[in-house]
């Protein structure tokens, strides 16, 4: 179920933005809603491999992006890269729900491509996603984040699953996602559920956690 709506609102490089629970960014001015390492599909993979995993995960994001849509009446939804996880034995399960879900969205879908997805140039094509290697877009240059770009624009980006330590109390922490704000970028916490988290911590930096999966908070 998609978390409630308690997101964070974020006056960055001159945009307003809202850190959504879900772990989607919101941009306000032109109502693209971007989300980041998705890794879909490796659910399907450790299950080849054996291991016994909730088919009703993978349905649950699915579920999660178009809600996450429509609550925001996005008229973009751009996914900064990794969607994919890796090539599985049967990949006609995977293709055939991206094809439903793209069909079923209520706005066009970009992808610029991460280093998992590059292997993936046909399924895109036959599924109907536009893909990019990066986009400007009013200013800010959208990217996944594995190569270095040609550019000076602040960025948004994923492929670092940044992660910090919340104290819960005098002797316990728990590790959580969140959105790592440095001077010129946004990094986006990694969507799929099963997608490691990489402790970040930067004392010069910000960083917006998701708490309980309910609210965003600054730590």
């Amino acid at each position: 179920m998609i978390p409630s709506h308690k997101g964070y609102r974020l006056a960055w490089q001159g945009v307003d933005w809202i850190l959504d629970p879900g772990r989607a960014l919101f941009r306000e001015d032109t109502k693209e809603l971007l989300i980041a390492d998705w890794h879909l599909g490796k659910a399907l993979k450790l299950q080849e491999s054996g291991v016994a995993m909730p088919e009703q995960a993978t349905v649950d994001e699915f579920v999660r992006v178009t809600q996450l849509a429509e609550r925001y009446n996005a008229h973009r939804l751009v996914v900064l890269g990794d969607w994919i996880h890796a090539r599985l034995e049967d990949g006609a399960v995977l293709k055939d729900r991206l094809r439903r879900f793209v069909k079923d969205l209520r706005c066009p879908v970009l992808l610029l491509m991460g280093n998992h997805d590059r292997a993936w140039s046909a399924l895109w094509r036959d599924v109907g996603v536009q893909t990019e290697v990066s986009l400007i877009s009013s200013s800010i240059c959208y990217m996944h984040g594995d190569r270095k770009m040609d550019t000076d624009l602040p960025s948004v980006m994923g492929h670092f699953h940044p992660g910090r330590r919340v104290k819960l109390g005098p002797r316990q922490s728990v590790l959580v996602r969140g959105f790592w704000l440095r001077s010129r970028a946004m990094i986006l916490p990694a969507f799929g559920e099963l997608t490691r988290m990489s402790h970040v911590e930067e004392p010069q930096d910000r960083f917006f956690a998701i708490l309980e999966n309910q609210y965003v908070r600054e730590v």
